[in-house]
């Protein structure tokens, strides 16, 4: 008799291949999720920070503050004057446990 179909030798190679390369794809997937969710609480640390820069130049000159952007995360805005220049940082720790930080500057016109 002569069969013309896969045998269990090959369905089961054949199984095992796509389940080793699908396993060794997950971790690179996951990493790319946290540096996702990482870039959107920098996304949104720059515009909290740019909105207060510009409040900050414009008006009087307002206190240290600290705002809440998600459910653990917790970002520190501190300003700093030299001279004409208006330094603004945003401080945070991100998703992996890293301390984050980024800095603009304004002109205050005199």
């Amino acid at each position: 008799m002569k069969y013309n179909g896969f045998t269990l030798v090959e369905v089961i190679f054949a199984f095992g291949l796509l389940l080793m390369i699908l396993l060794s794809s997950l971790p690179i997937l996951m990493k790319v999720n946290l540096e996702e969710a990482d870039l959107a609480d920098k996304r949104k640390a720059v515009s909290i920070l740019h909105n207060e820069l510009v409040r900050e130049v414009n008006e009087s000159p307002i206190i240290d503050k600290s705002y809440s952007l998600k459910e653990f995360t917790v970002i520190e805005i501190t300003f700093k004057s030299h001279g004409e220049l208006l330094k603004g940082c945003a401080t945070w720790i991100s998703k992996q446990n890293k301390r984050e930080s980024v800095c603009l500057y304004g002109y205050r016109e005199t």
